[in-house]
């Protein structure tokens, strides 16, 4: 497993819970930008220095860490691009799955399921997402993971990149090749985890992430800051993962998420984070959603860096609600109507869908 670098300082100063919560403007002729980017501690510009060290640098630019089941979404967009499965294909799914001596266990005990795809994405299932996973090769997952921008730098215009460990699959060690397909094994920022859950949400092309609009030369010359968007995904592709993260939201492990009159999708994310001295003292959750499905307009993410409390109790979801929320009603932007796209979880009727 990678645990190397920012983990370590983060073992230093992440004893307690923080967190950070970014909004990006998806709409047509401003996609990337970023309008918000707010941490749990504040800084003063003008007394900078007197900020607690961990605050000067943007948390969601600066703290790296394994994103956890936010991760799942490369490997569902990357089987649906190469066609090696589609929303509604079936899979029987239980709470414990074994591949080449490894053992894949879910967060929780559940009875065996005939689930679909799009109901595994949902629910988040490991075991699941392992069996679509594993449809692809080694070697391609890890160039979809690299086409969506993991384990490269992300400059948003700071003068700080923020950074991605994603080694190539020679070097994985024997569960790596089983882990990397639901977020473990490799790290990622939060504003990583933001540019690929908005190229999805921008048919598939990567608007690259901005803070800065323009700037201005000494003799007065305004340069604008935006580059061309570059196509990663297939619009076929990025509509039906759009469908997918509904789903999360409508009867997955997101449903605090919704918002009363829009069509909104998401994804969760748990993952233990790496201690100073080895092993693990903490967790990362972090959530990611883009409203309204049909036609986004805006994406908000939130992760918390060792939360307190037990495990379980978590959920970020309510928060992405509020934010978005705002962000909806702000903009003026208008309500979705009552019809849902969001895919059965179940291989049949349609029914109720027990935990």
């Amino acid at each position: 497993m990678v645990r190397a670098g920012v983990h370590r300082v983060q073992g230093e100063h992440l004893q307690r819970a923080v967190g950070n919560a970014t909004v990006v403007d998806l709409r047509e002729g401003s996609e990337g930008e970023i309008l918000a980017m707010a941490d749990s501690g504040l800084v003063d510009p003008s007394s900078p220095g007197d900020a607690e060290e961990l605050f000067r640098t943007p948390l969601a630019l600066g703290q790296s860490f394994e994103p956890g089941s936010v991760g799942k979404t490369i490997t569902f967009a990357a089987a649906l691009e190469e066609g090696v499965v589609d929303p509604e294909s079936s899979f029987s799914v239980g709470d414990r799955h074994t591949v080449s001596g490894e053992t894949i266990r879910d967060a929780t005990r559940h009875d065996r399921f005939d689930m679909t795809a799009a109901g595994i994405y949902a629910r988040s299932y490991n075991t699941g997402t392992v069996m679509i996973g594993n449809e692809l090769s080694e070697q391609q997952r890890y160039d979809w993971m690299r086409k969506a921008g993991l384990g490269e730098p992300i400059d948003i215009g700071l003068g700080l990149e923020g950074q991605s460990a994603l080694r190539p699959p020679e070097e994985w060690d024997n569960r790596q090749p089983l882990s990397t397909q639901f977020g473990q094994g490799y790290e990622a920022t939060a504003l990583h985890n933001v540019q690929l859950h908005a190229m999805l949400a921008t048919d598939g092309v990567n608007h690259p992430l901005r803070i800065v609009d323009s700037y201005v030369d000494p003799d007065g010359t305004e340069h604008l800051v935006q580059s061309e968007g570059e196509r990663v995904f297939s619009s076929e592709t990025s509509e039906q993962m759009l469908r997918l993260m509904e789903g999360v939201v409508e009867y997955g492990t997101g449903q605090g998420a919704q918002i009363e009159g829009y069509r909104v999708g998401g994804k969760t994310g748990t993952a233990q984070a790496a201690g100073e001295g080895g092993g693990f003292d903490g967790f990362t959750i972090s959530f990611v959603g883009v409203a309204p499905i049909e036609d986004p307009q805006f994406l908000t993410a939130i992760t918390v860096h060792r939360p307190s409390g037990e495990y379980g109790d978590w959920d970020l979801s309510d928060t992405f609600q509020e934010i978005m929320e705002h962000a909806l009603s702000s903009y003026d932007v208008p309500p979705s109507g009552d019809d849902s796209g969001a895919y059965d979880g179940f291989v049949g009727e349609r029914q109720d869908y027990p935990w």
